[in-house]
């Protein structure tokens, strides 16, 4: 979501209408969702899940700090640093949430492997070397809004569930979407397109996202689809 007094440019109002039409037409599934729907979510595949995320904050902050080296300037740079620091700021966090859920440190970054625990740390880092910054920048929108509902909602589930977890869990999954970084990410989107930047490849990569967040929960369901 963005803030209510947030007017998006109008290259990107455009890309945030067509990105809402896929997600409503072709939605992408969350198999972690689905197991908790059913029912059949255990703490295990929450331990697989932090496994996952420990492995993707450390591609982030390699993928945010080579976006800052490519493109150092206002706003980019400014929004890189941002969403490099929330990822800083939350990885102790993380580390503190995995030694609750009695994962041992020599598995942090190592586990789970396969196609689809790697496949979100895999999407980041090429975009960080290659896409353009409309590409970074609406990937990132889309990573923002599909992310952060996906994990309220997980933590609606294992309440509902009365899956006994450690406080450090809810701690990590509970802080919600910022709307104003969703503003900077979607300014920075506007700014690469009147720069050039192609809104078709930008739309495609905020898809691609989406489409590897649906592996990110995969992984850790247990599928490496």
């Amino acid at each position: 979501m963005t803030s209510a007094s947030y007017k998006p440019g109008p290259h990107t109002a455009t890309l945030v209408d067509e990105l809402a039409r896929l997600r409503a037409g072709e939605p992408v599934g969350n198999a972690l969702l689905d197991l908790a729907r059913a029912g059949r979510l255990e703490v295990e595949h929450l331990r697989r899940l932090v496994g996952v995320e420990l492995q993707c904050h450390i591609a982030e902050l390699t993928a945010y700090g080579t976006l800052i080296g490519r493109f150092p300037h206002r706003p980019a740079a400014g929004l890189f640093l941002d969403v490099g620091r929330l990822v800083y700021d939350a990885h102790p966090k993380l580390r503190a949430c995995a030694f609750a859920l009695d994962i041992p440190e020599e598995r942090f970054y190592r586990w789970p492997t396969g196609p689809a625990a790697h496949a979100f740390p895999g999407l980041i880092s090429w975009t960080a070397l290659h896409g353009s910054l409309a590409d970074a920048a609406f990937g990132l929108y889309a990573d923002l809004t599909a992310y952060f509902p996906g994990c309220s909602e997980l933590l609606t589930q294992v309440g509902a569930l009365d899956l006994k977890v450690p406080e450090e869990f809810a701690a990590y999954y509970e802080g919600g979407e910022s709307e104003e970084m969703n503003d900077n990410t979607l300014d920075v989107v506007e700014h690469g397109i009147v720069h050039g930047d192609d809104p078709a490849r930008a739309l495609a990569s905020a898809r691609t996202v989406d489409e590897h967040i649906g592996r990110f929960w995969a992984a850790a369901a247990g599928s490496d689809g």
